[in-house]
């Protein structure tokens, strides 16, 4: 995914709170997770932190 192509969502799971390193002040990281399945099979396991979207894995 390069961001440059629509894909329909045709089921989803999440999200799940993320709390990282909470114990650290410097290093503490909150996010957000969600599993999103896609029209053509694939399942996509996306981030949100600080409104920022990422993809951390595809699965086939």
């Amino acid at each position: 995914m390069d961001g440059r192509e629509w894909r329909d969502v045709v089921a989803w799971a999440g999200p799940w709170p993320v709390d990282e390193r909470w114990w650290d002040p410097q290093a503490h990281r909150r996010r957000a997770r969600w599993q999103v399945l896609t029209a053509d099979g694939t399942a996509h396991l996306l981030a949100v932190e600080g409104g920022r979207w990422s993809v951390e894995a595809i699965y086939d």
